[in-house]
């Protein structure tokens, strides 16, 4: 049996679908929109430096997605096992894009059109846009020495103001502890190049991965170089 419907019934299924077809245009307007809106936040978040890309993903929500930190190079991986990091150390080292480079490059990088004083030369350095360059070197320890320098300039970069000056002031205990004729002296004023600021952060990252006194650091001191490396005294040593 065929059951028709009158023309009153006809006419308003017709007004729901046009009704239907009209929000389903918006719908796929609007998933367009988004869409376009990942992929462009996508491109923008990657050209950031891996801090301010983790800092999106714990601050704006729905962005962790967009988050992408490079995988690190096989080096890089092998330098962070060699210095026995810890897991915050890792995570950190990653999360600045540890580079090794050749000469020619990290003297484009990393000189800035400074002149170092004697046989210094630049063996690595740490960019502002939290970036980590390592030199290349045929010398396996001088890159691990290097590594851990750069890795303290990260954290470093990362300590509050509090904490930084609480740092400062143990820092600047330990260099009085140092042998005056001590090449790490040099180092530290050569890399500071007269600013008072850049000094205590070039003594912070010399003293924890070249420095070892006997007794070690005050255990304060100690204690913080420790959140990043897990035989930090054994990195130290083979500067030496």
């Amino acid at each position: 049996m065929t059951f028709f419907e009158s023309a009153d019934d006809r006419r308003e299924p017709a007004a729901q679908s046009r009704a239907s077809g009209r929000r389903t245009a918006r719908v796929l307007s609007v998933v367009s929109i988004l869409l376009a809106v990942v992929f462009l936040g996508t491109m923008l978040v990657g050209a950031l430096p891996g801090a301010a890309r983790l800092w999106v993903a714990d601050n704006v929500p729905g962005s962790r997605s967009l988050v992408r930190i490079p995988e690190p190079q096989p080096e890089a991986v092998a330098i962070a096992d060699e210095l026995a990091l810890t897991d915050d150390g890792r995570a950190l080292f990653y999360e600045s894009e540890p580079y090794i480079a050749d000469a020619a490059e990290i003297a484009q990088v990393c000189s800035d059109g400074q002149e170092l004083p004697g046989d210094l030369y630049h063996a690595g350095c740490y960019l502002s846009v939290d970036r980590i360059y390592i030199l290349r070197e045929g010398d396996a320890a001088l890159m691990l020495v290097t590594a851990a320098h750069e890795l303290l300039h990260a954290a470093y970069a990362r300590l509050g103001d509090d904490e930084r000056a609480r740092v400062d002031a143990l820092v600047s205990l330990e260099v009085q502890r140092i042998a005056e004729d001590d090449p790490v002296h040099v180092q530290i004023a050569a890399s500071a190049g007269g600013d008072e600021a850049a000094e205590a952060n070039e003594a912070f990252a010399y003293l924890g991965s070249q420095v070892v006194l006997d007794g070690g650091f005050a255990p304060q001191l100690e204690e913080v170089y420790a959140r990043w490396f897990t035989d930090r005294a054994a990195v130290a040593a083979s500067a030496r």
